[in-house]
Parts: structure tokens; C-alpha cells; sequence
């Protein structure tokens, strides 16, 4: 697979001084190596009972002036909890534009999250199991698409804007129980000479290594569930392209430095919308694709602000791969240009 790691967190040191001849050497955070940067499990590896295993503690270099060795030492931090993730996407075809978002928290807290959210869709079909239909936005939102769903054809459009502003309150107040990430990628972007294929790859990638960087400073060690993009008949799959992404980022010197020790499984792809964080992902990508694709972000009758705080992740015209958290989409950091 391409090559699709181009960013490195600015937090990261960029040089090495040599002990000998004092040059500083570039760290190459972003060259691959032949063999993936993971920990290595023993053979008599259990869970409870013997639980050890080896992970890098740092990589040795040679000086390109002297030929000394020069040493990085690997971060550890100690796993301290859990975070499950549910993602989902967004794209408008007419704009290029991918939008990303991962919703989660500590598995303690998923039943409350979920409890919650099924409360909201019982005020609007008290008849119907929550977990029996899913709140897609693209169904909800479009008139055509509400006339061909099975519930959805019944709602009115003030019904449809009343639950779309319950739902933005139960994300903004659920705030200290919830991670949200979001990430958005378009062809607009100056540097962005790729395919829109290809800028779905970044965007995926880089927002994975961005989302994986936050949590392990924490001592959290992420659990990464996507939609699937297709039908499957098992609760759990794979697919190929996003296998072959995280296998390409683990052999990256950056990979195991972000991770701190921390073992980082595979991200897993579930039936759309089988989780309500999923759907809660679903609710912010639709909305965050929407204010984009407003000539005047103000029209958008969704504002991000309305879900609280988000960890944004996004790019400058640039290039630069930016993290901002705060309560409202960070527009001028991202685009560099004012609001219309």
C-alpha cells in the first residue's frame, strides 16, 4: 500500500544532538521499517496470570557527521483504562469532502451513554424497541429518503428538528462521559493533489495515529470500531484496505512512539449504526459535513458548538495537520480565512 503517514505530532522532539560531534540529527519519525513496531507477546502469554510482554524501548542510530550511535528512548506509560471508539463517516461527493468521527468512552460508562440515547428514541416511537431502528441522518434529513423508510415515513419535518436538537443536547451534556473525535479532509485544500480515494486513506490513517497519540498520553489504550462499508454475517470484520493501513503505520518509528508501550488492537468495522455511539458518530460526521458545504456557516441548522467540546482534527491550507479542542468547529484555524 501507498504511503499515506505524512504527519508527525508537533509535541514530538524533531532532533537528536550527537554526544560527540554536538550535529543535531533529524529523528526519521516517519521511515518504515521492515518489521512492525508491536509488542511481542511470550508463548506462555495469559491475560491474568502471566501478562508480560516485550515492547521497544528505544532505537539506536548513527550519526551522519561521525558515525557515533545516537539513542531515542521509547515514552512508557502505564495502561490505565480502556476507551472503546464507534466511527463513522460522511462524504459529499459535489465538495470532495470526507468527514470522520469517533465517539466513546470508558465501557463502564457505554450502558449509561446508551440508556440515554434510547430514552431520546422512545419519546419519538415509544412502540418501538430502541435498538430495533437506527437514527441515520441521511434518512431522517431528506424528505425523499423518509418517505421510503419504514418509520421515518410518519415524522414531519418539525419532529425531525425536534430530535435533532435532543440529540445535540444529549451529546453537549454527556460531555464528561464521552470522547468525541472528529477529523475532515477535503480536495478544496491547496496541497491536496491526491484522488478523493486516496484523501479517504489519509484522512483514515492520520486520524487513527492523531486519535492513538491523545489517548495513550492519558494512559488509555484505545479500541477502534468503524461502520462497516458493507453487509456482513459476522459481528466483527476486517477490511483489507484498513488492514493493510494499520499494519503500513505500525512499521513507522512514530507508531511506537505514540503508543508508549501501550498495545493498540486493530481497528474492527461492526454493522452501521449497531452501537449507539455509532449513531451518535453518525449524527456529528452528517452535521460537521453540512456547516462545510453552507456557503454561509451560519445557515447550517446544526453549529458544532451545539455539541459541546470535540477534539477537532483538520488541516491548514499548508498541509499541517492541527488538533484543536474547544466548544465550536475551529474554521479559521483549518482554512485560514474568516467566515462568511
Amino acid at each position: 500500500m501507498e504511503d499515506l503517514i505524512e504527519h508527525v505530532p508537533e509535541d514530538l522532539p524533531s532532533v537528536l544532538s550527537c554526544p560527540v560531534c554536538k550535529k543535531d540529527f533529524e529523528i526519521p519519525w516517519l521511515k518504515s521499517s521492515q518489521q512492525p513496531f508491536i509488542p511481542v507477546f511470550p508463548n506462555d502469554f495469559h491475560p491474568v496470570t502471566n501478562n508480560k510482554v516485550w515492547v521497544p524501548s528505544g532505537i539506536q542510530f548513527s550519526c551522519t557527521n561521525c558515525g557515533a550511535p545516537l539513542h531515542l528512548e521509547f515514552p512508557r506509560v502505564k495502561k490505565r483504562g480502556e476507551v472503546h471508539l464507534f466511527g463513522d463517516e460522511s462524504f459529499n461527493a459535489e465538495s470532495l469532502l470526507y468527514t470522520y468521527t469517533l465517539v466513546g468512552a470508558d465501557p463502564k460508562l457505554l450502558a449509561d451513554i446508551e440508556t440515554k440515547l434510547h430514552n431520546v428514541k422512545l419519546h419519538y416511537e415509544p412502540c418501538l424497541e430502541p435498538a430495533s431502528w437506527i437514527s441515520h441522518m441521511k434518512d431522517l434529513w431528506s424528505q425523499d429518503n423518509r418517505k421510503r423508510h419504514a418509520i421515518f415515513k410518519n415524522w414531519d419535518f418539525q419532529k425531525v428538528r425536534n430530535f435533532v436538537k435532543e440529540v445535540n443536547d444529549l451529546i453537549k451534556t454527556s460531555n464528561d462521559q464521552m470522547f468525541l473525535f472528529n477529523m475532515t479532509i477535503s480536495k478544496s485544500y491547496p496541497f491536496n493533489k491526491t484522488t478523493i480515494e486516496k484523501s479517504k486513506l489519509k484522512a483514515y490513517c492520520n486520524f487513527i495515529l492523531a486519535v492513538v497519540e491523545y489517548l495513550t498520553t492519558k494512559g488509555a489504550q484505545p479500541h477502534l470500531f468503524f461502520d462497516s462499508e458493507r453487509p456482513s454475517s459476522t459481528q466483527f470484520k476486517i477490511h483489507q484496505w484498513a488492514k493493510d493501513a494499520f499494519q503500513n503505520a505500525q512499521r513507522k518509528l512514530l507508531y511506537t512512539y505514540i503508543s508508549r508501550g501501550i498495545q493498540i488492537p486493530e481497528p474492527l468495522f461492526i454493522k452501521p449504526g449497531s452501537h449507539p455511539c455509532s449513531e451518535i458518530a453518525d449524527h456529528i460526521s452528517y452535521w460537521i459535513r453540512k456547516y462545510h458545504m453552507e456557503k454561509e456557516r451560519s445557515k447550517s441548522f446544526v453549529d458544532p458548538k451545539e455539541f459541546g467540546t470535540v477534539t477537532y482534527f483538520g488541516f491548514s491550507n499548508t498541509g499541517e495537520l492541527i488538533r484543536q479542542r474547544q466548544i465550536g468547529y475551529p474554521w479559521d484555524e483549518f482554512y485560514g480565512r474568516k467566515r462568511q
